[in-house]
């Protein structure tokens, strides 16, 4: 679909924009034009809740034992770590950044994020040594799992909890679990990075000389809320009426079982690794036709969804960093501002015609991407309870696999799945570049959707891919899905060699079944059974 009111494609203003737009999204979208100066509020003691953070307390308000929103980090080390200047690290950052000192409290018709005094973060010790070496693994996904679910009370806990699981005498993992009120994806970027320096300043015994920070993310609540309030949003809001205007059509996947009338949020992972020639190649074509491989990962999920559902309409959602001001680039908070991308795959559009369309759908949407999701559905005042989310179902995320890891001294440090058990919305495609590949995470609904189903719909993914990046020049609908295992299993079922005969009709068919099976069931309806001599009797009263 168009980019909305973006300049015609023939201009050179509209080309310089489109690539500047274009680069603003290699960088994951999150170094947009800088924003308004935040000024400091003078009540440093609380803050209004940013309206992402509002949308998260009406959640857990609502919906009892509510773990969909925790967000767990583990990290394994090898090398020695020293277990007390760790927890010392943790705190000074818990002190440092306000938003992991915030609880959330009634106040008058409403709700405020109030301001702590500076803990200690306590760093729990489990040892798991004593344990056979094929046995410690198990345990240790089990404890995680366990450690990833407990619930936060949004009104008094701290929501940042950390975990060090000793493995071995120079091995263990670190688990970080924290409230999405208070951490995005960005944040644990910060966290490792600012982590990283004050361990190190830590055991050499020097002082900690980290810059200073020019807000808090009270700061930036208590501004996006006066913000929103003034004209510079009409802009924003008038693009996205313009976009989602109509009808929008629910993703309507199959699914294993019937979907229920209200959503549990049980999920699991199901992971794939695409290999690096189909990367490779992806990338290639990407940058062809002036997109990025964040758009290209869009445009083959659309693809998917669009094969499996048969609507010629697909709509996703896809968080950016939400951090266009540059003040809030160094805090800790929740910023994510979710996208929601409308893509036409009317007309039998081919892979790269495909692409082209996702890459003016997606400039559009970050050049509008200030106003908040939360204003944009109560805007539509579309229904945020029931079996789904608002105006989405499925959901991408591309991640930078190396932004602002964890660096420990002489310790090797990689990152640990967690299986939590909880997912927002029905599918959730996460994606990465490695060394090896295109890494798929795909959180799915575990009430409609079997295990197998999740890895099926990966194998597919990866087929189309691979099959797209061969020819972009092929029609969507014809691009193949089966995956290799399947095209096996489907040569070998019909190799039955069984002799079917001469071409027949379906009444040859019925009366031979009557003379087989005269007694038998043919047709069930309700309280009422036919027989196969008695559906050929009345088949044969119609005639």
């Amino acid at each position: 679909m168009s980019g909305g009111n973006l300049p015609s494609p023939g201009s050179d203003r509209a080309s310089l924009r489109r690539a500047a737009l274009a680069r603003l999204l290699e960088r994951e979208g999150v170094e947009a034009a800088q924003g308004p100066t935040i000024p400091r509020r003078a009540d440093q003691t609380s803050a209004p809740l940013s309206f992402s953070q509002e949308l998260l307390w009406l959640l857990d308000q609502s919906t009892p034992d509510l773990t969909a929103y925790n967000g767990p980090v583990a990290r394994r080390l090898r090398g020695r770590v020293d277990p007390d200047i760790l927890e010392q690290a943790l705190s000074a950052l818990v002190e440092r950044h306000e938003a992991l000192r915030s609880v959330f409290k009634a106040a008058g018709e409403g709700v405020v994020q109030v301001v702590e005094p500076a803990l200690p973060l306590r760093l729990i010790r489990e040892d798991l040594r004593s344990l056979a070496p094929g046995a410690r693994e198990a345990e240790l996904t089990s404890r995680m799992s366990v450690a990833a679910r407990e619930r936060f009370d949004l009104r008094r806990d701290p929501l940042l909890r950390a975990r060090l699981y000793r493995l071995d005498d120079t091995e263990s993992v670190l688990l970080l679990v924290s409230h999405h009120i208070v951490m995005d994806g960005w944040s644990f970027g910060v966290l490792f990075r600012e982590l990283s320096e004050t361990y190190c300043s830590l055991q050499e015994r020097r002082a900690i000389e980290l810059p200073s920070l020019p807000i808090t993310y009270g700061d930036f609540a208590a501004w996006q809320r006066e913000t929103a309030a003034g004209s510079g949003m009409a802009e924003h809001l008038a693009y996205w009426r313009r976009t989602l205007d109509g009808t929008l059509p629910a993703q309507d996947l199959p699914t294993d079982r019937p979907r229920p009338p209200t959503q549990d949020f049980a999920g699991a992972t199901a992971r794939r690794v695409v290999p690096r020639p189909v990367l490779d190649a992806l990338k290639a074509l990407a940058q062809a036709h002036g997109a990025s491989l964040y758009m290209a990962a869009v445009a083959a999920y659309q693809a998917l969804l669009h094969r499996y559902s048969g609507q010629e309409e697909i709509l996703i959602g896809s968080p950016v960093a939400g951090r266009t001001p540059r003040e809030t680039e160094g805090l800790i908070g929740y910023f994510n501002n979710p996208l929601v991308l409308r893509t036409r795959l009317d007309g039998n559009p081919s892979f790269a015609e495909l692409l082209t369309r996702v890459r003016e759908t997606c400039l559009g949407a970050y050049e509008h991407q200030a106003l908040p999701f939360e204003l944009l559905v109560l805007d539509l005042q579309r229904d945020q309870r029931g079996s789904h989310a608002p105006l989405f179902r499925c959901v991408l995320t591309m991640q930078d696999a190396h932004a602002d890891d964890l660096g420990l001294p002489g310790v090797q440090v990689s990152s640990v799945p967690v299986e939590h058990g909880s997912v927002k919305f029905d599918l959730t495609l996460l994606t990465s570049e490695h060394a090896d590949g295109l890494h798929f995470d795909l959180e799915y609904r575990t009430d409609v959707f079997d295990p197998e189903t999740a890895a099926r719909i990966l194998g597919h993914l990866e087929t189309l891919l691979a099959a797209a990046v061969a020819d972009p020049s092929m029609p969507v609908s014809r691009l193949p899905l089966l995956t290799a295992g399947e095209r096996a299993r489907l040569a070998e079922w019909n190799a039955t060699g069984e002799n079917l005969g001469a071409p027949t009709t379906i009444a040859a068919l019925l009366a031979a079944a009557a003379v087989r099976r005269p007694a038998a069931p043919a047709i069930v309806a309700g309280p009422v059974t036919l027989s196969w001599a008695e559906l050929s009797r009345r088949a044969g009263q119609l005639a």
